[in-house]
Formats: structure tokens, C-alpha cells, sequence
């Protein structure tokens, strides 16, 4: 190795810097003849040598050992680091054999390639002898690195890190995968300083991915991430992939030298050894160069070949539609594959903006509808012009989202008549396959196609996972029409479509003007970004028992106090309601000596009482505290991923245990009891037996009930109402303050109890729905004003105008479903021809990206008077709109209830008369496919709805007058028979 790689030779340069600098270091010291004899005697080398010295050496030794996989040449020269391992070593290595941490079989991995051998580190978990061993092992190995807090990937990495962090007390900090919607609304949990050094902690490590993303969500928050640690390294590309992000992977173990170990001791066969080698050669060999450099996650499906070649997948021949072809074909004759999306609504602008980039792009993205200026025929025949001798195509980013006939008007209707001249649109597919049916029903007359949008950029965007892979297959199906589809990282990558994405972490599905110079276009470079909105169930709640706290306690709580765990402010929980006092017990992780008390104090006041054979740490909150008790305390521990994905072993739960198993739950705060009941279900389908659950602090908003009809005994160290009191008499909290959170506890407390048991709630809650003393508790006013106007002209019917009338303004609500960033939906509310924010009561939005539409509507309000009517349900087949959706939907909408006269639902989601329930798609006559039509009958008396929306039923027949007297007649007789039914129940 020395003769190959020495100082003057040119191929010297192809070694990692770091074994570059011991290679120069120590050339006079280890000659060719006697290097293999020192470096075999690598452990007491050093011990002799300085801590820099010690450095380069372990950076060497981790350069030789990869260099072992990848060059056959070298294998029978150096072929392990067992040269250097001890008998501590080995006895752990076999230790996790005969614990079935390594199994051997035929495994699916997250890349969707079959592997004979399955690493799965987290069975240790239930074995806190051996967790404590590798705690050890990898605090020997950080001495030698430079950081100032650590980091364990979520979540397999963390019981690890917060051992170590405790026993060595080194500051943690803990990354969510999602962050919060909900209190900071934080990524990154601790305490921690821009520029710090972080150290990142991992069990496994493949391809390097995870940690990758680790890195980058630390990166942004201002963190220095140069190094990270881990247990076991397959070999199959990590390091360089890694190093490529400059960072340097320092393992303990490399699976090669573990499988050498087992054959050495008789556990695998020689067969075995060669076969999984070559396995980890191979795979190494195809997929590891490419993983980081493509965007490409573990988790993305690539070609048989296993690299995705932008050149061997995009071209003319394998896309489906013809513009699509065309405008690949611009992309490479031009060498440009960007497009620049112009959010302006000054034609002059645009065709000013279009002549000054045109040559550099191949599509420009406009927005018709925030167009306002005339005259729009020499705008549109202008960008035309502009778009040929330029040589790029142009899109309506306007997503469509409704039943067909309404696309179709948007379409070809109106002064725009958009199909046209736009070469393509995008749509949102939620609304079921109206949209594709109406865009197929006017191309025969237009050369047009669209992109279907998969995913939306907003932080908070509520588009549901499952609705990506669902909405790709319906393109599949529809790719006469579809030309590609815009989204942040495809489910599976298909040559016939076009990819879509955003350059940068803008809150905005598509780039604005002033970012253009970023984007990037037509590629498989995809940015990462958070999905969804954490949200949870209101339950009804009720007062907890007091526990006297002893003089330890009093002290902790001081500590707490002063570094910040309680903030005096005005935060929106989970339960979507404001608090005045907001509890961040994740602070903590970053001191380890108030954890270590904490578990001290935990152990002695609730464990020594109960009786249990392991414990499972709700994610993320509890699982750092239940981490160090299975470490301290020798109890094993279980683990799961509240996205409740399974690993390769088919398992939701980590960990070992035995049927009927007792499991205490362990957490930081309890508010309702939602996440201590999620953790009973998921460990109670894995056969553990699940009565008692421990919690730092209770905040005494009546979470007994709830967990005493789910079987769920609840332990607590603090309650709320002795933590106010002590504070209190320790002058950190004034009486006033004291009273106004205490005020608020027995509120909410009062509040939430409507909302969790619906079936015992209904005889109280319904009267009121159907009277008009249920004007005093609808919230926004114009939602009263209709209300009103509903019970003094007996009609609960309202009309959908579905007609190309631009004098027609007799509707109570304009029909957009905005969806947009907030920006847009200011401009289309308060500067578009129609300007419906100075005559609209009501707007209705869509939910799919996150907060931006609700703040939009706030602005808007600064000026005007709008409510807003999220869509929670709609009524066009086949359409997306999940349960999980809905939840999240409502969970988001009731944060911005001042905003929020009612829902557009097909049923009553919640039992809340502050709102009214709106619903759509009723009609008599139900042979027309395109949408789930019901009765006026049905929709009042079974689905609970307050006003009914009638379009075509009217619109379209023949004698309008009468069938809007039958479903105004119809509809209120249906709500009179309920009232009645309420009159004679009482």
C-alpha cells in the first residue's frame, strides 16, 4: 500500500486528504519493510503518540479499510481493523450475532433492492447492557473529534445519543422529522448556538442519505456539521458520498470485518462470508456513486440499471405527448432546461420581463388570472410572438381543481379563452378525473396539455402522502392529456412524463420573479421539504389527582424555570387552541445533568411502584427520558415511528419482547392523553399488554376520563396546578399571571369536553344547530348574517351559478378554492378585474397549501370584510380528499376561526356550532358521473349540513324557477323534521 501510494507518485493525489497528511506525517518513520509490523501494533502506537498523531492514524485506518471493499488487490494485504480489535470487541460483535442483530434472508430495503443481510441495530434497544457497551465504545471513539453538542438521527439513533449525553455530559440536541405546526413549531429541539459544532450519531449507515438530511436540516439552523459517528458501516458508498458534503464518517465497524469475525468463529459459513461480500461489492459498485449526486433518497425507485441517466431517460422518443417532446426538444437545443414563473399582472411587465430572459429559458410560467390590465388581445398575441422568435412554450399556472363542466368554462369561456394559446396548464387533481376529462374534451380543438401537480411546496401544506402515488397513476391512465407533473420528488420516475420542480425552500409551488436566476427544471435534482401539519383530536377533559412534591422536585423545578422551560406566552397547541403558558420540556435534552434528575426523581417517585418488563418512550418527547431509565436502570426498551412505517422486517415495533409483555409508556407533557392512547394501540397490536403510562408534568386539562376508557392508568411527576402554586410562592410567576393560566386551564378543560365523546354530547349540541339561539355562538359575522337570513326566509338553499356571466355578481360567495401562496391570493382578492374582496361575503379556499391562504384572507381583511370557507369535503368522484386530510384541514382552519365563517363539506366533520356546514353536489337526478350527488333530504337530516348547494339542478333545467322552489321547499322541511325530532326528544 505504502509502494503504491507514496509522495511522488501521481496517484498519490487519489487518497482522502486525511490519509494524504499521515502519509507525509510518518514516511521517514514507516518504511515499506516495516509498516505492516507497526501498523499491526496499531494500539500501542497510540499510545505513544500525540492526540493529532492518534487522529490521522484512526483517519487512515478508516481510509484502508474502505479501500479493502473497493480494491481486490488490497484484500489479502490489510484485510480488517479485527488487527487492532480486542477481545471487549469481538465479544460485543458476537454478543449482537446471537442477538439476531445481523439476520440473513432475503430483505427489502427502502431502495427497493433485495438484500441477503439486514442490519437491525435497534433490537439492542431491549438489551440496556449492550446499549451501554456501545455507549462506551462510541465515547472512546468521540474523544478523539472536536463538537460542542451531539445529534442522534431520528429516531434510531436517539436512546443512543441521550445515553451518551448523560453518562458523558455532552449537550444533545434532537431533530424532528417533521417539525411541529403546533407550540415553537421547532425542527431542531435543545439548546444550541448559531455556529456550534455538532457531532451526528447513527446506528447503521448505508448509503449515507440520512445522515445527509440530518446535516442539512442542522446546517440551516445555523449548526457546523463536519463529523459524524456510527456504530456499524455496510460499505456500500457512505463515505464518499458523505465526504462529497464534506463530511467525515468516522465508524466503529465495518460489516465486511464483522462478517470476517464470524467466519473466524464458526457463526457463517466461507460461503456465506463471499456471498454477502460480493453483494456489498456489487451494490457499492452501482448505486452508491450516484445516491447523493442525483438528489435521489434511499427511498426513490430508479431504473433496472440502478442509476437514473438523465440522457438515457429524457428524450424526444420516450415521452408520451407531443408538446412534451417539443419542449424537451427546446430544452436541449437550447441547453437550458429553466422556466421562470411570473407572478405579475401588469401585461407591459410581462412582455417586457419575457423579451429579456426569453433566450435563456424554454418555458415561461404565467398566471392568468392575476392579469388585469387591457387590452389583453395584443398582450396574448405579443407573448406569442415573443414565445416563437424566443423559442420557448408557455403554461397557465392556474390549477384547475373542480368537476368538469366548470374546467371546461375556465378553460375556453371568458375573455381569456386560455386553451386557446397556452401550451399547457397545471392542475390539481384532487377533485377526481373531472379535470383530465374536461382538458380531453377541448384538445380535440386545441393543442394543449397539462402537468399534473403532485405535491405542493408550502411548509405546512396538507397534501397527504398516499395522494402522490395515487395521483401518478391516475396520470398513467390520463397521458393522452398529461404532459409531466410538478412535484418536489416523484414516487416512481417514468420516462413519458416531464418533472416539474422548484429551485430554493420557497414557501411557493413555483418560483417567483426575483428568485428566477435558481430554478432549475426537467430534471431528477429534487428538493427535500416538510410534509404536512402535526395535528391531534380534541378530547374531553376533567380534573387529575394532586401529588405532594418533595423538596427535590421544588429544586428541579426551579432549574426548569430558569432555563426556559416555561414561556409566558401566547402559543397555538396541538388541540388548535391558544395557551398563555407553553411547556418546552424539549430544552432539557440539552442539559444533561437536569435529565439525570429527571430520571432520578422519576425512577424513585413512580417506578419503584409499578410493575412492567420494558418500556417504550413516545416520539419524540418521551423517548430521550425513557432512553437513559433503560440505560441506568437496565430495563428494556421498545420503540416505535409514529408514521407507523414498517422496517424490512415487517415490524412497526423495535425491540424484543414476548407475548403479553407488560410495556409502561413513558412521556414528557400530558395535555389530553392523544399520545399516550396512540402509543397503547400500536404496542397492543404488536400482543404487549399496556395498563400504566409515566409523564414528567401534567397540565391538568382532564385527560383522566379519556385514559381511564382506554384502560390507560396515567403516573405524573408535576401536575400544572402545584407547579403554578410553587412558582408562585418562589415570586417566579405573579398572582396575576397565576390566575389568568389557571383561568384558561378550567376553560379549555370546559371547552374541550364538547369535542371527544360525540355520541354523549349530541343531546346537548344539537338543539342548539337547529335553533336560532345558535346566532349567539356563530363566531364570524357574516356567517351569522346568513343565518339569519336562512330562519327569516325559511331557506336553507343556496345557488351555484355556474354560468359565463361577467355582470352576474348575485351570489353570496365567490367559487375560486383559492390555493395558492399569499402573495397570489392578495393579488386575485384585491386587484383583479372582478375584485371579489369588496363585494364578496364569502371566499372559499382549499386547505392543500398549509396556512399561506389563511394568512392571505387576514391581510385582505385589513381592508375588507371576508369570510372564509375552507373545503373540507367536495363532491366530485374519485377525488382525494382523505380522512387524514380532513383532520388536518379542520385542525389548520381552526386556528384562523376568526376568519372562518363555515365549512364546504358532505357531511358535518365536527360537532361545533360556532361554524356553519355547507354542502355541495345535490341533485335530484343522479345519472351524471362526475360527481357523488345526494338529496336535499338526505344531506339535512342524515349528514347534518346546514345549507345546501345546488348548481346544474337548477341552472340547467328547463324550468329553473320551479326546481328552486322544490329544493328550497324540500331542503327546509327536512330541517324542520329535525328540529322537530329535537323538540319531541326533550
Amino acid at each position: 500500500l505504502h509502494r503504491d501510494y507514496c509522495p511522488n507518485q501521481s496517484n498519490f493525489h487519489d487518497l482522502p486528504t486525511s490519509a494524504r497528511h499521515f502519509s507525509e506525517t510518518l514516511a521517514a518513520d514507516y518504511n515499506p519493510i516495516n509498516f505492516q509490523s507497526k501498523f499491526h501494533n496499531a494500539d500501542q502506537t497510540t499510545t505513544n503518540c500525540n492526540k493529532h498523531t492518534r487522529k490521522l492514524i484512526r483517519s487512515f485506518c478508516q481510509f484502508v479499510n474502505n479501500i479493502t471493499v473497493h480494491l481486490s488487490s488490497c484484500h489479502l494485504l490489510l484485510t480488517t481493523t479485527s488487527l487492532m480489535m480486542d477481545a471487549k470487541y469481538e465479544t460485543f460483535l458476537t454478543d449482537l450475532f446471537h442477538l439476531g442483530v445481523i439476520q440473513f434472508g432475503e430483505f427489502q430495503l427502502k431502495s427497493n433492492h433485495t438484500s441477503p443481510i439486514y442490519v437491525d441495530m435497534r433490537r439492542m434497544l431491549s438489551h440496556p447492557t449492550l446499549l451501554n457497551t456501545a455507549e462506551d465504545f462510541m465515547y472512546e471513539y468521540a474523544k478523539e473529534l472536536e463538537y460542542d453538542v451531539i445529534c442522534g438521527v431520528p429516531y434510531g439513533a436517539i436512546p443512543l445519543t441521550s445515553a451518551l449525553s448523560v453518562k458523558r455530559c455532552i449537550p444533545m440536541i434532537m431533530q424532528r422529522k417533521d417539525a411541529k405546526s403546533y407550540g415553537t413549531k421547532k425542527i431542531v429541539e435543545g439548546v444550541y448556538q448559531p455556529g456550534d459544532k455538532c457531532l451526528i450519531i447513527e446506528d447503521v449507515i448505508t448509503f449515507g442519505s440520512s445522515i445527509a438530511e440530518t446535516a442539512r436540516v442542522l446546517r440551516a439552523q445555523g449548526l457546523i456539521v463536519t463529523d459524524a459517528l456510527v456504530i456499524l458501516d455496510r460499505c456500500q458508498g457512505a463515505s464518499r458520498n458523505l465526504e462529497s458534503l464534506g463530511i467525515t464518517k468516522w465508524s466503529l465497524f465495518l460489516l465486511p470485518d464483522v462478517l470476517l469475525l464470524y467466519e473466524d468463529r464458526g457463526l457463517i459459513s466461507n460461503a456465506d462470508c463471499q456471498r454477502i461480500s460480493s453483494y456489498l461489492f456489487n451494490v457499492t459498485d452501482k448505486i452508491a456513486p450516484s445516491a447523493l449526486e442525483n438528489g435521489l433518497q434511499e427511498g426513490a425507485k430508479v431504473d433496472e440499471a440502478g442509476v437514473w441517466s438523465v440522457k438515457a431517460a429524457k428524450n424526444a422518443a420516450s415521452l408520451s405527448h407531443c408538446l412534451a417532446k417539443q419542449l424537451w426538444e427546446i430544452a436541449i437545443n437550447k441547453k437550458s432546461n429553466l422556466c421562470v414563473a411570473c407572478k405579475l399582472s401588469d401585461p407591459k411587465e410581462i412582455i417586457a420581463l419575457a423579451q429579456q430572459i426569453g433566450q435563456f429559458i424554454c418555458m415561461l410560467i404565467i398566471r392568468s388570472d392575476l392579469i388585469f390590465k387591457h387590452p389583453l388581445v395584443d398582450f396574448i398575441s405579443e407573448l406569442k410572438a415573443c414565445a416563437k422568435s424566443n423559442n420557448f412554450m408557455i403554461m397557465d399556472d392556474r390549477k384547475f381543481c373542480d368537476v368538469s363542466s366548470i374546467v371546461e368554462m375556465q378553460l375556453t369561456g371568458g375573455e381569456w379563452s386560455i386553451a386557446n394559446w397556452v401550451d399547457f396548464v397545471t392542475v390539481l387533481p384532487f377533485s377526481g378525473r373531472g379535470v383530465f376529462s374536461a382538458i380531453r374534451q377541448i384538445k380535440s380543438e386545441n393543442n394543449f396539455a397539462c402537468f399534473s401537480v403532485l405535491s405542493l411546496h408550502a411548509k405546512d401544506s396538507l397534501v397527504p402522502k398516499e395522494f402522490s402515488e395515487q395521483s401518478i397513476k391516475t396520470a398513467e391512465e390520463e397521458i393522452d392529456v398529461v404532459a409531466g407533473v410538478v412535484c418536489s420528488k416523484p414516487p416512481i420516475l417514468d420516462s413519458r412524463f416531464l418533472y416539474l420542480t422548484a429551485a430554493g425552500e420557497s414557501d411557493q409551488a413555483l418560483l417567483r420573479v426575483e428568485d428566477f436566476d435558481g430554478m432549475q427544471f426537467l430534471d431528477v435534482e429534487y428538493l427535500e421539504m416538510n410534509h404536512g401539519i402535526q395535528y391531534a383530536d380534541i378530547y374531553k377533559v376533567w380534573a387529575c389527582v394532586v401529588v405532594k412534591m418533595i423538596d427535590e422536585c421544588k429544586e428541579l423545578l426551579k432549574k426548569l424555570f430558569h432555563i426556559g422551560i416555561f414561556k409566558l406566552e401566547t402559543v397555538v397547541m396541538r388541540s388548535v387552541y391558544e395557551t398563555p403558558i407553553f411547556v418546552d420540556f424539549q430544552l432539557a435534552i440539552s442539559y444533561p445533568e437536569i435529565m439525570n434528575k429527571i430520571e432520578e426523581l422519576v425512577y424513585s417517585c413512580l417506578l419503584q411502584k409499578l410493575k412492567f418488563h420494558s418500556i417504550c418512550g413516545v416520539p419524540e418527547g418521551g423517548l430521550p427520558l425513557a432512553s437513559i431509565i433503560s440505560v441506568k436502570r437496565n430495563i428494556p426498551l421498545l420503540m416505535y415511528d409514529k408514521t407507523k412505517e414498517t422496517t424490512p422486517t415487517g415490524k412497526v415495533v423495535d425491540g424484543v419482547w414476548k407475548k403479553s409483555d407488560k410495556c409502561l409508556i413513558v412521556d414528557d407533557v400530558l395535555m389530553f392523553g392523544h399520545s399516550l392512547v396512540d402509543a397503547a394501540n400500536i404496542l397492543r397490536q404488536n400482543e404487549l399488554e399496556v395498563t400504566d403510562a409515566i409523564v414528567i408534568l401534567d397540565r391538568c386539562q382532564g385527560p383522566d376520563n379519556f385514559l381511564r376508557s382506554n384502560d390507560i392508568r396515567r403516573h405524573y411527576l408535576f401536575n400544572f396546578t402545584d407547579v403554578l402554586s410553587y412558582l408562585n410562592e418562589q415570586a417566579l410567576l405573579t398572582d396575576c399571571e397565576c390566575l389568568k393560566i389557571s383561568n384558561h386551564l378550567l376553560a379549555f378543560s370546559d371547552l374541550a369536553g364538547k369535542f371527544i365523546d360525540q355520541c354523549a354530547m349530541e343531546k346537548m349540541i344539537e338543539p342548539m344547530f337547529l335553533s336560532l339561539d345558535r346566532l349567539s355562538v356563530i363566531y364570524h359575522p357574516n356567517a351569522r348574517r346568513l343565518w339569519e337570513i336562512a330562519y327569516s326566509k325559511q331557506s336553507n338553499l343556496c345557488l351555484a351559478c355556474d354560468l359565463c356571466s361577467p355582470t352576474c355578481r348575485r351570489c353570496f360567495y365567490k367559487h375560486i378554492n383559492y390555493c395558492d401562496d399569499s402573495d397570489v391570493i392578495i393579488e386575485l382578492m384585491m386587484n383583479s378585474p372582478i375584485k371579489p374582496a369588496a363585494w364578496a361575503d364569502f371566499v372559499t379556499v382549499q386547505c392543500l397549501n398549509g396556512s399561506s391562504v389563511f394568512e392571505a384572507i387576514e391581510k385582505v381583511n385589513k381592508d375588507y370584510n371576508v369570510a372564509c370557507l375552507p373545503v373540507i369535503e367536495m363532491s366530485t368522484s374519485g377525488n382525494f380528499f382523505t380522512e387524514e386530510y380532513k383532520k388536518r384541514a379542520l385542525s389548520l382552519a381552526q386556528q384562523y376561526r376568526k376568519i372562518v365563517g363555515g365549512f364546504i363539506c358532505q357531511k358535518r366533520p365536527i360537532n361545533d356550532p360556532s361554524f356553519l356546514y355547507i354542502s355541495p353536489g345535490i341533485h335530484y337526478k343522479r345519472g351524471m358521473k362526475d360527481q357523488n350527488w345526494r338529496t336535499p333530504d338526505k344531506a339535512v337530516r342524515f349528514n347534518r349540513d346546514d345549507i345546501i348547494v345546488v348548481g346544474r339542478g337548477i341552472t340547467k333545467e328547463k324550468f329553473s324557477r320551479v326546481w328552486a322552489y322544490t329544493y328550497q321547499q324540500i331542503s327546509w322541511d327536512a330541517f324542520m323534521i329535525m328540529d322537530n325530532a329535537i323538540v319531541n326528544r326533550e
